[in-house]
């Protein structure tokens, strides 16, 4: 009895040293990206030990299990057949993206253990925004004080872009530390929906919700100043989860009285006060209402291209990180990937294992949805638990990869697994439990 006790003892602290690095992994991965992920992996290898007998008995690593096979397969099979590979580099590219797949598989099922409870995820979620803090300090630099990067430490090891504005030759929308303004609005737009939680809970009015308020009005600004239409829309479509069915309409409402308002006025008057009143705003506007948005847009040609390609090697793909190289068989424009997670998935790795993890997907917010649901229907909307904000982050992570694939960037694809990971928890937390906790 008491060699039990010891040993769970002795695992609740190894446990605990886990969560801390867990912790500092999160706050530091906007930011400082060697130490965050160095910190991700001790938590990892930590959780691997303590759970790695039950690994196997959750039917859903059974799943990326089988997924991990089939990438494995797919590579090797690449790598004897596919003559563009002999190159070494291009050989690397696709061994590091298999890796980094895996990888990310590993790291869905090993943080469990760190989101498992209301209060884990509610951590979480703080520890996301103080971490994101230098994030909107870099696009209020960039913007408004025009202090443009690349800033290098660690011999270029970390990297805070801070570009021009007009670095991509177009009026670009803000940045901030990262290369593109989309990698930045998917960032922010994760962010509003806990920001929302955090403002909520906070019922009194002081220092602090002052804070708050600003804080999610800034962000909700911010989101629009990147033009990112992909987080734009996730944010759009998560509000009638976060918002109550009448406050959903009137700030609808509000934004179409703002679009009316912005398109009327003077071109000149967004030149001479682009501080005040930020002609990316404008510009944003402009390309979604747009009547030749569909047929103008590049996107619906890349996506086109994709799938003459994927038709000719549907079951195998054409190797991870080759589709800057293959698609200039088709077009001479210049596409970095596919624009659509789905159909870069299909490129990459063929059309099994593409459908494979978007069922997988798709069933996890399904279960989870029904899960919150059960107990929240009910509640005012001012005391909504976190679940129901965390569904929404993750729902709009999840969309925005339908139209720009940001999830190449490392942070931010790790970032969406941890969200993922957080909706397994939820489905496998206690009923009762749960409804107990956050009431």
């Amino acid at each position: 009895m008491k060699i039990k006790q010891k040993l769970r003892t002795s695992k609740n602290d190894l446990l605990s040293i886990g969560q801390k690095f867990f912790d500092i992994g999160l706050v530091l991965l906007p930011t400082i990206q060697p130490i965050s992920f160095t910190s991700f992996f001790i938590a990892l290898i930590i959780s691997l030990k303590i759970n790695k007998q039950n690994l196997l008995h959750d039917k859903w690593n059974l799943f990326l299990l089988l997924f991990s096979g089939f990438i494995i397969f797919n590579s090797l099979n690449l790598l004897l057949v596919n003559p563009i590979i002999n190159n070494f580099d291009n050989f690397f590219i696709v061994i590091f993206n298999a890796l980094k797949w895996i990888i990310l598989f590993i790291s869905f099922t090993s943080f469990q253990c760190y989101l498992k409870t209301n209060l884990q995820r509610i951590n979480f979620a703080k520890y996301f925004i103080i971490g994101s803090i230098p994030i909107f300090i870099s696009c209020f630099l960039q913007y408004w004080f025009e202090i443009y990067g690349p800033f290098k430490f660690m011999n270029g090891l970390i990297v805070w872009y801070n570009l021009p504005m007009d670095y991509y030759g177009d009026a670009d929308g803000v940045s901030g530390l990262f290369t593109n303004q989309n990698y930045t609005g998917f960032w922010l737009s994760i962010i509003w929906p806990f920001s929302i939680y955090f403002l909520r809970q906070h019922k009194y009015i002081d220092l602090k919700k002052i804070l708050l308020i600003f804080l999610s009005g800034f962000t909700f600004y911010l989101i629009f100043m990147t033009t990112s239409r992909s987080s734009i829309l996730g944010v759009i479509i998560s509000l009638p989860l976060i918002l109550s069915i009448k406050l959903f309409i009137k700030v609808i409402i509000i934004l179409f009285f703002f679009y009316l308002l912005i398109i009327n006025i003077p071109e000149a008057v967004f030149i001479q006060n682009d501080i005040y009143i930020p002609k990316t705003i404008k510009i944003l506007i402009g390309k979604i209402m747009n009547p030749n948005l569909i047929a103008s847009n590049s996107r619906i040609e890349i996506w086109r291209n994709t799938l003459r390609l994927i038709s000719t090697k549907p079951f195998l793909g054409y190797g991870a990180g080759l589709f800057p190289i293959i698609y200039l068989t088709l077009s001479d424009y210049n596409a970095q990937h596919a624009h659509n997670i789905i159909l870069q998935i299909a490129f990459d790795y063929g059309v099994f294992l593409s459908i494979g993890l978007s069922v997988f997907v798709l069933i996890l917010l399904f279960k989870t949805w029904q899960k919150i649901s059960t107990y929240s229907n009910n509640l005012n909307f001012n005391d909504k638990p976190i679940e129901i904000y965390w569904f929404a982050s993750a729902l709009i992570a999840l969309i925005s990869q339908l139209y720009d694939v940001t999830y190449f960037d490392g942070r931010l694809s790790l970032l969406i697994w941890l969200l993922l990971a957080g909706l397994k928890t939820i489905i496998d937390e206690d009923h009762k439990m749960l409804k107990k906790l956050n009431n």
